[in-house]
């Protein structure tokens, strides 16, 4: 008998309402392909889930906003116990956050652990505008993290500079990219004609910038845009799309095995902010994207080649971009669907863990 256990830093239905419940669960499913069982530590949690055979979910209570900061305790404690037992063979925790816990319990129970490193946590804090105590213990429990890390995971060359000038050991970090389902994910064999249509895919809230999308084609003449998500401000941008008099259709929340077949009707992808996933899902359905320049986007959205980058929250810029791509996005889409296959494919991204999953417990 054989486990692994992943320390969440959020709770698992956090990822069921944005949709991507399926990109954890993949690396679930994978693991069982090393280890007899999966164990999954749920923070601030008292829902059941039921993910199939070999992965078991543990909730891990304590939702009362009074408990907020005791939370940490409690996820130590239970991967802590599961650590110190002889079937535990590695723990995997997908932040600095949680993979301070992690590193923690590790340490103490002689196990090794796996970190993934998805974006940079201050500028993150900030945008999603957490607590003031939360953001002021950050840095030092990251830097702790990726110190007690066995091995470190990084999405991409940004993420990488930034892990190691918070103090990783570059013999520790590899690159470890997101992934996309090119099976589901492709381009549509015949598009609409017609005025062009830009989708921007993410929650409306202000670190995604739903609002600068729609200012952008108030400046975007003779173009749809499509809006895919829900959240806070999705009113108001519905309120300012109709003033603005913008021609956006809004979809709300859309299941994600569903969105393959919105992504591959449109022509282009937007956005104005941090993409996420989302953007290399555009990419494998052959759409170029007007992208901010930030984190990562300016590794895989070259200029010319799989798009146009925009300075970020800037919608003159933005609507700048689009226009480029109106002119010249035609001829890129093939580039993007072969950066996608050949970059960002599921089979790679489950070897690239396997293999660091048996570095690290033979």
């Amino acid at each position: 008998m054989s486990r692994i256990v992943f320390l969440l830093n959020y709770p698992l239905q956090n990822q069921i309402d944005v949709g991507h419940l399926d990109v954890l669960e993949a690396s679930f499913r994978n693991a069982l392909g090393e280890f007899d069982e999966a164990v999954v530590v749920s923070p601030r949690d008292n829902r059941g889930y039921r993910l199939g055979k070999g992965i078991r979910v543990i909730s891990n209570g304590w939702t009362n906003p009074l408990l907020y900061y005791l939370s940490p305790i409690k996820d130590f404690w239970t991967v802590w116990r599961l650590a110190r037992r002889p079937e535990t063979k590695l723990i995997r925790a997908f932040a600095p956050t949680s993979g301070f816990i992690a590193g923690l319990a590790g340490k103490l129970a002689g196990k090794p652990v796996l970190l993934s490193v998805h974006t940079d946590e201050s500028v993150a804090a900030r945008d999603a505008g957490r607590r003031w105590l939360k953001s002021l213990l950050l840095p030092f429990a990251e830097r702790l993290s990726l110190k007690m890390a066995s091995k470190i995971g990084v999405i991409s060359g940004h993420v990488w500079k930034y892990a190691l000038r918070r103090g990783a050991d570059p013999k520790k970090v590899f690159m470890h990219h997101n992934f996309v389902d090119v099976a589901a994910f492709k381009p549509h064999a015949a598009r609409a004609r017609g005025a062009p249509v830009f989708v921007f895919v993410g929650r409306f809230t202000p670190v995604k910038a739903p609002l600068v999308a729609v200012k952008a084609f108030s400046h975007v003449k003779n173009a749809k845009l499509w809006m895919v998500g829900d959240g806070p401000q999705l009113e108001e941008a519905k309120t300012l799309a109709k003033w603005l008099n913008v021609d956006a259709k809004f979809f709300g929340r859309v299941e994600h095995s569903k969105l393959p077949a919105v992504l591959a009707k449109a022509d282009y992808f937007v956005a104005p902010a941090t993409a996420g996933f989302a953007l290399i899902e555009a990419f494998a359905c052959g759409l170029p994207a007007a992208a901010a320049d930030l984190d990562w986007a300016s590794e895989i959205v070259r200029d010319g080649a799989t798009g146009c980058l925009c300075v970020p929250y800037n919608s003159r810029s933005l609507a700048e971009a689009c226009a480029k791509l109106e002119k010249n996005g035609g001829r890129m889409a093939a580039e993007c669907r072969k950066l996608a296959v050949t970059e960002f494919s599921l089979d790679a991204f489950k070897e690239r863990e396997l293999k660091a999953y048996r570095e690290l417990i033979r």
